[in-house]
């Protein structure tokens, strides 16, 4: 328990000032004193005054979240295509994938992500992006590395070719 006490103290008093007041000063002393003609008061312990500081101190902030990192781009060829992206193990791993999508409006009608470990993950997708469109995929599971990426989309009639991009985080 007295182990705790010192950090506990530390930790309430951080930023704070402490003043301390000295009790009574004995009176001045004659030599030999003179016998107590009645009982001497207990003396008073210090007075201890604790004032707030007057920001209180800031916690810790939370780590920023990792940047994005480019996975690769592909262009819309047409009607209706299907690519894939081979991303590998090398880019590392992932809890999040990203799609944006650039000049010219297009329609995502699939997603495959597959995983190295061969497992698979298809999220229901339908999506319309205009350009500068972006549309995050959260990924199963704790931080999986991506071996390749299908997908199925399609350019909007009256617009150039789409080019999407994939980010990884």
């Amino acid at each position: 328990m007295k182990s705790l006490v010192a950090p506990l103290v530390a930790i309430i008093l951080a930023g704070c000032t402490v003043t301390t007041t000295p009790g009574p000063t004995p009176a001045a002393a004659s030599y030999p004193p003179p016998p107590p003609a009645y009982p001497r008061p207990e003396p008073r312990p210090p007075t201890v005054v604790v004032t707030p500081p007057a920001t209180p101190p800031t916690s810790p902030r939370p780590p920023a979240a990792a940047p994005w990192q480019k996975l690769g781009e592909l262009t819309v060829d047409g009607r209706s295509d299907r690519d894939r992206l081979a991303v590998g193990r090398y880019e590392g791993r992932f809890r999040k994938v990203m799609i944006r999508v650039e000049r010219s409006a297009m329609r995502m009608h699939g997603v495959n992500i597959v995983f190295t470990d061969g497992s698979s993950y298809s999220p229901r997708v339908d999506y319309y992006f205009t350009p500068g469109q972006t549309q995050a995929i959260d990924l199963p599971g704790n931080r999986r590395a991506i071996s390749r990426i299908d997908f199925r989309y399609s350019d909007v009639q009256g617009g150039k070719r789409a080019r999407v991009q994939i980010w990884g985080r």
